[in-house]
């Protein structure tokens, strides 16, 4: 696992990414400001390196990352989340991912999906799905579908295993602290 900050989010794919995945590593990565804004992958919207659900709210574009405590910062990216798409399954060597449309996956409901409309009603109701005969893919006529770190707008360079900002991301994402100071220590010295 290698840990990032804000400088490794901008580097491109082919230099980075591609690279470290090819070499059996990981990575967590943490975001500048831009990284989360609305990109468009075949009618999926894109923020922090995740496809979400076409209907996803434009309130959850940007979460702005806390210094300090993170209760609610953690709270906001659980609510974004119940919009991501889910990640299926990797091809590392064909640098693709297919993900699974969140009301299949149970963390939403959809009047496109409607098996998901019997899920409990704490979980986020679609209210203005795209119309059925011109949604994407995502939506209704696959179970998963495939986004390709070649996309500059699927962002792979921010791909990593935990969704941006859980707290699993945020714990690993903190040891970089630590990994600082460390490299501190040996520069004093």
């Amino acid at each position: 696992m290698l840990l990032g900050d804000k400088w490794y989010s901008n580097l491109k794919e082919t230099n980075w990414y591609h690279f470290l995945r090819e070499a059996g590593w990981n990575q967590t990565v943490d975001m500048r400001e831009n990284d989360q804004r609305w990109t468009d992958v075949r009618g999926m919207r894109v923020t922090a390196g995740t496809p979400h659900c076409p209907a996803t709210p434009d309130a959850f574009e940007k979460i702005t990352k806390p210094w300090g405590k993170k209760g609610d910062f953690h709270e906001q990216v659980a609510r974004r989340e119940d919009w991501a798409l889910k990640l299926h399954a990797e091809d590392v060597s064909r640098g693709t991912r297919r993900y699974m449309c969140p009301a299949l996956a149970g963390t939403l409901r959809c009047p496109l999906r409607p098996e998901s409309l019997v899920l409990p009603g704490d979980r986020p109701l679609v209210e203005n799905p795209p119309a059925a005969e011109t949604a994407p893919d995502c939506c209704t006529v696959k179970s998963t579908v495939t986004v390709t770190s070649t996309d500059a707008n699927a962002r792979a360079r921010l791909w990593q295993p935990h969704y941006w900002g859980t707290p699993e991301q945020t714990q690993q994402m903190d040891l970089r602290t630590s990994v600082e100071q460390y490299f501190s220590r040996m520069k004093d010295a």
